[in-house]
Formats: C-alpha cells, sequence, structure tokens
C-alpha cells in the first residue's frame, strides 16, 4: 500500500509522523474515506468539498488545491490502479500540516 507523503508517494510504511504532531498527541486533524468502484473514486467532489471544509473549520491549511489534490488522488502508483476496488482515505494532520493520502486494499 501507498502513501502520498511530503509530496511524493511512498510505501505506508515509511510513512511517519513526527511523536510531536498534534494529530498523534490529541488528534487534532482532519481525514475522509472515499472508495474506489471501477477504477473511479465515487463522490469524489463530494469527498473533497467535506474534506476541505473540515480543514477550513479546524483552521488547518491543506497546502493543495482541490484540483492538485484529485490530481494527486489520480496519480496513485500503477500497482494500485490495477485494483478495481479499493478505499482511498486522505488525511491531514495538524501541526506540521502535512497531507498524507492513503490508499487501502479491499
Amino acid at each position: 500500500m501507498w502513501a502520498f507523503l511530503n509530496d511524493q508517494f511512498v510505501a505506508e510504511e515509511k510513512a511517519m509522523l513526527n511523536v510531536a504532531d498534534l494529530s498523534i498527541q490529541r488528534g487534532y486533524g482532519v481525514f475522509d474515506f472515499f472508495k474506489v468502484l471501477d477504477f473511479v473514486p465515487v463522490f469524489l467532489k463530494d469527498h473533497l468539498d467535506r474534506f476541505y471544509y473540515s480543514a477550513e473549520q479546524m483552521r488547518l491549511e491543506v497546502g493543495y488545491s482541490k484540483d492538485q489534490l484529485r490530481k494527486i488522488i489520480f496519480e496513485l502508483p500503477e500497482d494500485i490502479h490495477r485494483m478495481d476496488t479499493s478505499y482511498r482515505e486522505p488525511i491531514l494532520s495538524s501541526q506540521f500540516a502535512r497531507l498524507l493520502h492513503r490508499q487501502i486494499s479491499k
């Protein structure tokens, strides 16, 4: 599985946040969770709208526009695109304002 962290895709087991990050210490962050069917994210616009709204309410900067994040989601490594059904989870941590985008297999 893969994660997008610090502007690059990394193997999930290598994606790490600092233990001082408030999302770890106090749960201060936002996330969303969406399904991919037949290689297409289901209701992606709605999920991104909710993700950005949640970030705004928590006063967290996503660091990417919705269009940029949409492109990141579609740029996932090739082996992920071979899975016709999977789940994706964009996560925004707090203290370091890092975006972690996880792919979770079926």
